[in-house]
């Protein structure tokens, strides 16, 4: 498989491990579509374990059911999904796993992880990938462009069905026009945008990219003060949809078309 061959030294780090000395909680780490559902079932064979996704289900019941359970499972928790509360939850269950039971937890926005509960895996860390890397996922249909605005095999996926052409457009006019827009024409561009699997409109996260790509881009050639400050509020917009998965991301949106639009009449 191919993510394998990218990421030979985390395959080799996990390999170091049999199924007799293999740790009982780990934390597999990387960005957005980097691999961590395939390693995680990788390791689940490994083990000679079914693999039982509970992300969605983090409760006291829940883990008490495991924790009296006599079967041989692995347990795969998405922790960007999880409250601190129910981080808390899962404390008892990685510090004390039962023989029998394996604890999996992927995570891409480390930050967000208790510190008592990091401390209680073993981490493995994914490699960035290379362009070159990420070619070899390329598929024939694909705009070759997404290369440069993706840093995951996962993302390059987002991208598939994505036509750039079209995002590159909206966000170069949101750069150029939106000192000329109407509040109301600005916040409307949120309706264009995907937040819950509408499949026709444009995945927030490559709206995303491609405006910051866009605002750079436009900063280089123009050196514009007030470029530079949509750049920071769509920079740190990313950053706090990044930390937190559980956010509104429609209001979140709307909130960033309302501030670039402000600071653009300033």
């Amino acid at each position: 498989m191919l993510i394998y061959e990218c990421q030979k030294k985390l395959k080799n780090k996990i390999d170091e491990y049999d199924v007799n000395n293999f740790p009982h909680t780990v934390l597999l780490f990387g960005e957005y579509g980097c691999g961590k559902h395939t390693f995680a079932n990788y390791i689940s064979n490994k083990l000679i374990t079914e693999l039982f996704d509970i992300s969605n289900s983090v409760t006291l019941d829940t883990i008490d059911g495991i924790l009296t359970s006599a079967e041989r499972k692995s347990y795969l928790i998405d922790v960007d999904e999880l409250t601190e509360k129910q981080q808390n939850m899962i404390l008892k269950f990685i510090e004390e796993p039962l023989d029998n039971v394996y604890i999996i937890l992927i995570c891409s926005n480390i930050f967000n992880l208790l510190d008592t509960v990091k401390n209680r895996c073993i981490i493995f860390e994914f490699e960035k990938y290379t362009t070159e890397n990420l070619s070899l996922f390329l598929q024939q249909e694909d705009d070759i462009r997404t290369i440069e605005l993706c840093h995951t095999p996962g993302q390059l996926k987002l991208y598939r069905n994505c036509d750039i052409d079209e995002v590159k457009n909206l966000c170069n006019k949101i750069v150029t026009l939106i000192d000329k827009a109407s509040y109301s024409n600005t916040l409307s561009i949120a309706d264009k945008i995907n937040f819950d699997d509408e499949y026709d409109k444009i995945h927030i996260d490559v709206f995303m990219s491609i405006l910051i790509a866009s605002l750079l881009k436009h900063i280089e050639k123009t050196n514009n003060i007030i470029l530079f400050k949509m750049y920071n509020i769509v920079n740190e917009c990313i950053l706090k949809l990044n930390r937190n998965k559980r956010l509104n991301k429609r209001y979140i949106l709307e909130n960033l078309l309302s501030s670039l639009w402000r600071v653009s009449h300033e």
